[in-house]
């Protein structure tokens, strides 16, 4: 025989079932208008078929007594008899969520190590942990709601994420363990950076180191013909030596000198770090870099770019920009690139924050826009060209923004509906 008796919180109904001894089962319940019992559809859902009859019993008793120290903000410092049956890696994952203290937090990651250390394996899965913590029948004293994500943020909860805020503000967990982050990551050139300033000041100084001719109409052609050979390497046709070699065979030709004895990697590389040394912001970007890391609440800014990781690194730092940001992703490093899914699932585990949490934010269509249509990542064309409506319906883009103003009103709107939608308790 199975017992039911209901409890009413400050977060709403909870029902409790037990088998006469031990309690088995424990969370909240919205009691459904047609619904005979409080506990019709609950106990099926928690696993604990056959409740027939409320009663009072000295474990709901208990129960209650712990409630009550709870809900007043006090450890209760005990625990009712409990007996939670299922799978051995369930169990020991609700053995472990047993062992988070009043007033602490725990990430999912911790707890598979946990798991991984207990089985004696190398490696546990935090989503198969998260599966775990999700079936957990006893809320609250088995406290579930002590596991947040990797970067400190409220991730799901079977009650909602607005209970699960207020259960950790009950226990005085500090306000940045809980902190919503926002993880912006942004293409580096022509959206951060101005690529194209950098590159003709580069080429017109490895030129002239070398002997050769510079003008307008040579950078025009390099221009033109980089951009057309990176497009390639996007599509997988060519590799990236192959890229670095033929764009410095063409400019050779153009130059009509002889070049012989030049050779075109060595004078890449020399074209890379020169750029690296010479980095140019885009109008408006440091400006803007800094007022979304002071008014947005949880914001952290990621550089997500295709190109070599030194040029991409020594321009950020000839910026300052690297006082803003917080990561660095690049294709050299990655050995893969946008638009691949698999550059942005490398992101996003380095990151160690869920997929809603990200925006990727970039001006080109075949790089940036389609990676993150690949990648189930909300994405923002910045400068837009072209014929806008039919862009945003292939690449499915949510957002367009033709200025950092724009750009900023469209990650503060963004923040705020996921701030929102946290507090009525959607996942985020």
């Amino acid at each position: 025989m199975v017992y039911w008796h209901g409890y009413s919180s400050p977060l709403g109904d909870l029902i409790m079932t037990s088998d006469g001894e031990a309690l088995l089962s424990l969370g909240f319940h919205e009691m459904p208008e047609k619904a005979d019992s409080p506990a019709e559809g609950y106990a099926e859902k928690k696993g604990v078929p056959g409740v027939c009859a409320e009663r009072r019993l000295s474990v709901f008793e208990e129960t209650e007594r712990w409630l009550e120290r709870y809900f007043s903000g006090k450890d209760p410092g005990f625990t009712p008899p409990m007996r939670m049956r299922s799978t051995p890696f369930r169990e020991l994952v609700w053995e472990i969520l047993l062992t988070i203290p009043f007033g602490e937090t725990t990430t999912y990651g911790q707890v598979a190590a946990e798991v991984a250390r207990r089985m004696g394996v190398s490696k546990m899965s935090a989503r198969a942990v998260g599966g775990a913590v999700h079936h957990n029948p006893i809320a609250l004293i088995v406290p579930c709601h002590r596991v947040v994500g990797a970067d400190g943020s409220l991730t799901g909860y079977g009650g909602g994420i607005g209970r699960k805020r207020w259960l950790l503000e009950n226990e005085r967990v500090k306000t940045r363990k809980i902190e919503l982050r926002h993880n912006f990551l942004f293409d580096l050139d022509q959206t951060l950076l101005d690529f194209h300033a950098s590159e003709r000041k580069a080429l017109e100084i490895v030129l002239q180191k070398n002997g050769l001719p510079f003008s307008e109409e040579i950078y025009q052609h390099f221009k033109a013909y980089n951009k057309s050979l990176w497009l390639e390497l996007e599509k997988g046709t060519i590799s990236r030596t192959e890229l670095f070699t033929m764009r410095f065979q063409d400019v050779f030709r153009r130059c009509g000198e002889e070049t012989e004895t030049l050779d075109p990697l060595k004078v890449n590389d020399d074209f890379i770090r020169t750029m690296s040394v010479n980095g140019v912001l885009m109008d408006g970007a440091m400006d803007f870099v800094k007022k979304v890391k002071s008014e947005i609440q949880g914001a952290r800014i990621y550089i997500a770019s295709n190109g070599a990781t030194v040029n991409a690194k020594g321009r950020i730092a000839s910026t300052e920009l690297d006082r803003y940001i917080d990561g660095l992703f690049v294709s050299e490093e990655m050995g893969v690139a946008k638009p691949d899914a698999a550059f942005f699932e490398i992101c996003l585990k380095e990151i160690g924050a869920p997929r809603s949490s990200c925006v990727m934010i970039g001006d080109s269509l075949t790089s940036d826009m389609l990676g993150a249509k690949n990648a189930s990542l909300t994405s923002i064309w910045f400068m837009p060209t072209g014929d806008r409506e039919e862009a945003m319906k292939t690449y499915e883009i949510d957002f367009c923004a033709s200025t950092f103003d724009e750009l900023f009103v469209i990650l503060k709107k963004w923040s705020m509906t996921r701030e929102k939608s946290s507090e009525r308790g959607i996942k985020t």
